[in-house]
């Protein structure tokens, strides 16, 4: 990025992603907790600095309350923000940008360790299992003073 003064409608968009950890930039006074619109954010990255639709997704997923038109967003940029959530291997590009570069942002661990990589979060599973089992597990949560999920985990991980 260059150092030189960004433009007033470009600001918020600054700020709010240097707030957040996910650009550093020069002569912008961080704001995390700045709102942002959808269009704002593509507009700036656009036409003023491409790196901000590599932080996007990210900035999506990890912050969704922050973007004020979250029903603006472009078809394709939801495809991309779908793929990262489902953490799939593969996914589509976005104006010109790697699926795997904006993944990797999205699974980056931000600095105020708030935030969980899009990779590490639980996952909803359901499971029908015999009332014998059932008993079983509720037992073990018991006797470990753990949820079922953190038993079930702990089992898998030593398997």
């Amino acid at each position: 990025m260059s150092s030189a003064p960004w433009p007033i409608w470009a600001k918020p968009v600054l700020a709010f992603l240097s707030g957040k950890g996910l650009l550093i930039v020069p002569g912008i006074d961080p704001r995390p907790s700045q709102e942002i619109t959808i269009t704002a954010a593509l507009r700036v990255g656009r036409e003023l600095e491409p790196r901000i639709l590599e932080v996007l997704p990210a900035a999506i997923i990890h912050f969704p309350a922050s973007f004020t038109s979250l029903n603006a967003i472009p078809r394709d940029l939801q495809r991309v923000i779908y793929a990262i959530s489902k953490d799939a291997k593969e996914g589509p590009a976005f104006e010109g940008i790697p699926y795997q570069v904006m993944k990797r942002w999205a699974n980056t661990a931000l600095p105020d360790k708030r935030v969980v990589p899009a990779s590490e979060r639980r996952r909803m599973k359901s499971f029908r299992l015999h009332p014998d089992a059932v008993q079983k597990l509720k037992t073990l949560c018991k006797k470990r003073g753990l949820s079922e999920s953190e038993v079930l985990e702990s089992l898998l991980t030593k398997a």
